[in-house]
């Protein structure tokens, strides 16, 4: 069974949320791309328009290179954070911002959800509440939470597995497995 967040801890979360949006929201909008940021803002884009995670500017033909052929598909990464992006796109348009938005957002659901897991493994509200809190306010979250990069998607994904996992372990319901 899944932890209950108290209405409360909704309460924080909403305003850790905004205050996390404030504090990173000008740099997300006006810093200029950096590290890869112009590779893995661009499928998300072509998803939209084409139905194709590619890099339509990138005809590497190297085998050995990551972006082999990503100017036809890329395969580079396996492709939810880039239809999660190509979502993000169709509602409020392309942009890099709104690359480092879908980055921002994934970050922001991934925090009550490790506290649903700091809940279950510690036992302890507490003890969930200020491991998430540190978490939100700390480098591994802040440089991500600013790119357009499937990191924050990935971090998403992998604490969600944790507590399925957790939750099968003492259920054993198959709906945690599929879940």
């Amino acid at each position: 069974r899944l932890p209950i967040i108290e209405r409360r801890y909704w309460l924080g979360l909403g305003a850790l949320a905004v205050l996390l949006l404030a504090l990173r929201l000008p740099v997300l909008l006006h810093q200029i791309p950096a590290q890869d940021e112009d590779y893995f803002a661009v499928p998300g884009w072509t998803i939209l328009h084409e139905g194709i995670p590619r890099i339509p500017y990138l005809p590497s033909r190297d085998p050995e290179s990551a972006f082999y052929r990503a100017d036809e598909i890329m395969f580079t990464l396996p492709p939810a954070y880039f239809y999660w992006q190509a979502a993000c796109y169709a509602v409020l348009g392309p942009s890099t911002g709104v690359a480092r938005l879908a980055s921002m957002i994934a970050g922001l659901i991934a925090l009550p959800v490790l506290l649903c897991l700091g809940m279950r493994l510690t036992g302890s509200r507490r003890a969930a509440w200020w491991g998430m809190l540190l978490y939100a306010l700390s480098r591994p979250f802040m440089f991500p939470c600013v790119n357009g990069r499937p990191d924050l998607m990935c971090a998403l994904l992998g604490l969600t597995a944790l507590l399925t996992i957790s939750c099968w372990s003492e259920t054993r319901r198959w709906r945690w497995i599929v879940a």
